[in-house]
């Protein structure tokens, strides 16, 4: 059975196991963007592979270099994300005046583990305005963000969810599909239209 929903969530949840803590308050960085004349920012890889980055993984918030933070490989990873093709999972408000005006998906492992993926939300300068923790959402082990999609003032967002053995609480032989769309409301995080293959404990 499928199950709809509506609700708001805090910027970054901190949860027990597989989830973010709570976000730090980090130097701000800027990322400069162009605006073309009449039309919405235009963001460009390089400007995606310097952005800062949310706070994951239990780690601070922080500035990406070409695409990661810069951080030794025995301490794990945060990244921006990319979908099967290896393209950087995003998308831009086609509102020039839009706020948030981008939202990335990032990953990040620690200890050899993939957490939750985080969705940062953007200003029209490049400016990380807030967060939001997927493991807050499922509370599973892992939720891996397959699309992102502006459309109509909200950004629908596609994602995978499952524990370890890669079976979802709902399909049990493969990653349960979940939908929603995200949008801010007085710089917190609202998402509606939430779509699940079952509801909780069935």
């Amino acid at each position: 059975m499928a199950v709809a929903g509506a609700g708001v969530a805090l910027a970054v949840a901190s949860l027990t196991g597989c989830t973010s803590g709570p976000p730090a308050t980090p130097a701000t960085v800027t990322v400069t963007v162009t605006a073309a004349p009449g039309g919405p920012t235009t963001v460009t890889d390089e400007q995606l592979e310097s952005l800062t980055a949310p706070a994951m993984c239990e780690r601070d918030a922080g500035q990406l270099v070409d695409g990661r933070l810069p951080i030794d490989e025995s301490e794990g990873a945060t990244m921006l994300a990319t979908d099967d093709e290896n393209n950087y999972l995003w998308d831009q408000s086609t509102d020039p005046k839009g706020n948030p005006s981008f939202a990335v998906a990032f990953a990040c492992h620690l200890g050899g583990v993939n957490w939750p993926h985080v969705l940062g939300f953007y200003g029209p300068r490049g400016d990380l305005l807030t967060s939001f923790d997927f493991g807050s959402f499922d509370h599973n082990e892992h939720s891996v963000v397959t699309s992102i999609r502006y459309a109509g003032g909200v950004f629908h967002i596609d994602w995978l969810t499952y524990d370890g053995a890669e079976f979802g609480p709902c399909n049990q032989t493969k990653p349960d599909e979940m939908s929603a769309d995200f949008y801010l409301s007085d710089g917190k995080v609202v998402w509606a239209d939430y779509e699940a293959p079952c509801s909780p404990g069935d």
